[in-house]
């Protein structure tokens, strides 16, 4: 039998009831997967995810009263530490920028496979940032087509046009933004997984983010990659 010390305890936020009980059913094959908790609206979300207190949030971009991004910022902002991966049939380059930049740190087309799925819960439930591969590079076109110039201005360290961003960082960024994990980044670049790791920690730490997605995302959006 599960117990919740076991497990992963998920929070399901889908208004479309099929498609709930489906993502319930798949999820609870999961040996350590729990649901714990769901909802039909952006509005419930926030309220119960911040009474239940869930590992990870199944967030779907498209939810009544109170869509899913934001909703994800409301919960972001009440529990900064709370893990939400964004859920979507087929979201344009625009709808997961503004998914990332809400602070989900997953993101997944629900034509998703279960394997993929899994890895995205797991990795997310561990601190990390998890991207679906298929869209990855539709972020990064987005990204760079819609700001070729900086406009964020809490830049920290790479805020002035005289202090760029050193190359190798900034090579991890572009490989991360294209959907590399790190383990395929440290073979790209001919390093370590451990050395890309410490560029991550000095990148989020100068960017003034708490992510690596949103570290990708903020590069990007000020043209520093």
């Amino acid at each position: 039998m599960k117990t919740y010390g076991e497990t992963v305890t998920i929070f399901i936020a889908e208004d479309h009831e099929v498609k709930r009980a489906g993502l319930k059913r798949l999820l609870e094959e999961i040996n350590d997967f729990i649901v714990i908790g769901e909802t039909a609206d952006g509005a419930s979300a926030v309220d119960l995810v911040s009474f239940i207190r869930p590992t990870v949030v199944m967030m779907d971009s498209g939810l009544p009263v109170l869509d899913g991004i934001s909703a994800t910022k409301k919960i972001k902002a009440e529990l900064p530490n709370a893990k939400v991966i964004m859920l979507t049939s087929q979201g344009s380059g625009v709808d997961i920028m503004g998914s990332l930049l809400a602070g989900v740190d997953g993101y997944c087309e629900k034509s998703i496979s279960k394997m993929q799925l899994e890895m995205a819960v797991r990795t997310v439930a561990k601190g990390g940032a998890w991207i679906d591969p298929a869209v990855a590079r539709k972020v990064f076109d987005t990204a760079v087509n819609s700001s070729k110039k900086p406009s964020d201005r809490s830049l920290g360290a790479y805020g002035s046009p005289k202090n760029k961003m050193p190359d190798r960082p900034r090579q991890v960024l572009r490989l991360a933004a294209e959907g590399m994990s790190n383990h395929r980044i440290a073979e790209k670049l001919g390093i370590s997984s451990e050395t890309v790791k410490k560029h991550f920690t000095k990148i989020m730490k100068r960017l003034a983010v708490h992510g690596r997605t949103q570290a990708v995302v903020k590069a990007i959006r000020c043209g520093l990659v």
